[in-house]
């Protein structure tokens, strides 16, 4: 098991009321408060969802890499 991030974490402060934009968040039909540290346009659980699949991409890209560097 891998340690939960900070963007993962509910009880971080930088997840927190002090990042709220007074906006909502920006995905369709979500109506939570928009503002994390990460990003001012989500709510904290859109905003872990999009940061774990910008996390899965670059993964993805450095296995390529490292695949590609392999067959040569």
């Amino acid at each position: 098991m891998s340690a939960i991030h900070a963007f993962e974490d509910p009880d971080d402060p930088r997840n927190g009321p002090k990042f709220h934009t007074g906006r909502k968040c920006i995905e369709r039909g979500c109506d939570k408060p928009a503002g994390t540290y990460w990003s001012h346009l989500w709510c904290f659980e859109h905003n872990v969802a999009r940061m774990n699949n910008i996390s899965a991409s670059l993964n993805s890209m450095v296995a390529d890499l490292h695949a590609r560097k392999d067959s040569k």
